[in-house]
């Protein structure tokens, strides 16, 4: 049992491996055992008021540069009963200033496959999400960046639907199977 969820885990990091233009680095957190773990999971939870994630809570990381700078950003995946329903969980964008991290965007009701698409009118690239549930059908939605930062709700405009067939997988589909249970 350990051994297939050890496989499953490395399968899942082996997926979301994929970056275009600068190394990357995907990984799964359980907890907070991943490099700059601690940092990101402090960011999320000063975004979300302080209010603490679940025992049960994986996170599933993709680090990649997604505004051109040349550092990388990191896209997390929040599997949590307290932050997922029927529609999906949140991912978040989290960019790095000195040692600290800190959210620039929140993609609610959203699944795996999470994709990098080409870059936007203000330099950062697009992100494709997986909707689906709540009467959704399963589609994937590119939700651009502006202003605010990412569009929060990707079944609005201006997030609009595509075709990813060309497009980089930061978090593989297998993600989604990774269970909170404990």
């Amino acid at each position: 049992m350990r051994l297939a969820a050890v496989a499953l885990l490395s399968s899942i990091c082996i997926a979301c491996a994929a970056t275009s233009g600068s190394p990357a680095k995907s990984e799964i957190v359980r907890g907070i055992k991943a490099p700059d773990g601690k940092p990101i999971v402090k960011a999320i939870k000063a975004y979300l008021g302080g209010k603490p994630l679940s025992q049960q809570a994986r996170l599933v990381t993709a680090f990649t540069d997604l505004n051109g700078d040349g550092v990388n950003e990191v896209v997390v995946y929040l599997l949590d009963p307290s932050f997922c329903g029927s529609g999906g969980c949140n991912t978040f964008i989290l960019s790095q200033a000195g040692p600290d991290w800190h959210v620039v965007g929140n993609i609610t009701i959203t699944h795996p496959p999470i994709y990098r698409l080409p870059r936007g009118k203000d330099g950062w690239a697009e992100l494709g999400v997986t909707v689906s549930g709540g009467g959704l059908a399963r589609t994937v939605m590119a939700v651009p960046h502006g202003e605010g930062g990412y569009v929060r709700n990707p079944t609005m405009p201006p997030a609009r639907p595509i075709n990813p067939r060309k497009a980089e997988v930061l978090i593989s589909q297998a993600a989604e199977s990774l269970s909170t249970g404990g």
